[in-house]
């Protein structure tokens, strides 16, 4: 590859390569929940997801919704199903019934 040429990572491959080059930085702050969550924590847990949704016999390219408040752990989630390679909708549960 070229100097200067660009290459295509999915997510998955970026988390995890800066999982272990900062894994005691922080990746996700909240400021309402008081709480963060490092790179490396943010991968071991969307792997645990992922790993969730294989045993519960969830395929590639299945559609998944996601019904959470505005939280760390939704994200982990959201962020988890995205590398599994699902498809994810997510549903904040302020939305009003009609809006869903």
């Amino acid at each position: 590859m070229e100097r200067g040429e660009w290459q295509y990572k999915d997510m998955h491959t970026i988390l995890g390569e800066v999982a272990e080059r900062h894994p005691s930085k922080v990746y996700i702050e909240s400021p309402d929940q008081q709480k963060s969550i490092t790179f490396e924590q943010t991968n071991l847990l969307c792997n645990q997801v992922a790993n969730f949704l294989k045993q519960k016999g969830i395929k590639p390219n299945d559609k998944i919704a996601l019904i959470g408040e505005n939280s760390i752990e939704t994200l982990v989630i959201f962020l988890g199903v995205l590398n599994y390679g699902a498809t994810i909708c997510p549903i904040n549960v302020g939305e009003s019934q009609e809006t869903v």
